[in-house]
């Protein structure tokens, strides 16, 4: 059921993303959407930084090596 409800929050989630993001453009006639896009990923880091403190989770490193054979798989 958490697997289920947690997918469903992330699809709802995405969505309400980016159906603020369209309004703060459209509305609010603000045309710097790469700043926009950096306050996204900086709200997003911060809470789940807090939410790690908070231990809703528990934070997990990737070895360096397996951390650059990802990153050269997907180029």
């Amino acid at each position: 059921m958490s697997v289920l409800f947690a997918a469903a929050f992330n699809i709802v989630s995405s969505v309400s993303i980016i159906l603020v993001n369209k309004q703060i453009a459209s509305v609010c006639r603000f045309d710097f959407i790469l700043t926009m896009l950096f306050l996204n990923f900086l709200t997003t880091a911060s809470l789940l930084e807090v939410l790690a403190k908070l231990r809703w989770f528990e934070k997990k490193h990737l070895p360096m090596r397996e951390r650059d054979t990802s990153a050269i798989q997907v180029w």
